[in-house]
């Protein structure tokens, strides 16, 4: 049972990160719009772009990573 406890703690942790990189991604894209707006320099734009592309990477990768978690919390459960 306490595995079980721990993956779903684990998998809330998880959704917590989630919820912090969505953050950071919305704010990166402001700061993308706005950037654009001010007609930023080519360099400092590409450093945005790589930026929302590493937290998208992150943001899917953190959701696949609690996605797991629960399933594999779920088959613990059905063997007990």
């Amino acid at each position: 049972m306490t595995d079980i406890l721990f993956l779903c703690r684990r998998a809330r942790a998880s959704t917590r990160c989630g919820a912090s990189l969505d953050a950071a991604l919305r704010h990166a894209r402001q700061a993308q719009l706005e950037g654009t707006e001010a007609g930023l320099r080519p360099q400092d734009s590409a450093a945005i772009d790589r930026a929302l592309r590493d937290l998208e990477f992150a943001l899917k990768s953190t959701e696949t990573h609690r996605q797991r978690l629960l399933r594999k919390a779920d088959r613990k459960e059905q063997n007990q």
